[in-house]
């Protein structure tokens, strides 16, 4: 944990606070806390946290490590 993280869009920064796990899928989450605007707690699924997506016509990861 305490690894910082950028969004690819919205260049928020983000601190991943805990690993858990959705209870009715039992799919892996991410939870992470902003670091730079507020201080409002997020979760996704890892699936999601780690996917490339397409941005500006490249495909980048959704977060980058600091």
């Amino acid at each position: 944990m305490g690894q910082i993280y950028t969004h690819y869009k919205a260049g928020g920064t983000y601190e991943i606070i805990s690993l858990a796990v959705k209870e009715d899928t039992l799919e892996p989450l991410v939870i992470y806390q902003a670091i730079d605007h507020g201080n409002t707690v997020w979760a996704r699924t890892y699936a999601n946290w780690s996917e490339e997506v397409e941005y500006e016509g490249k495909t980048v990861k959704r977060f980058v490590q600091k």
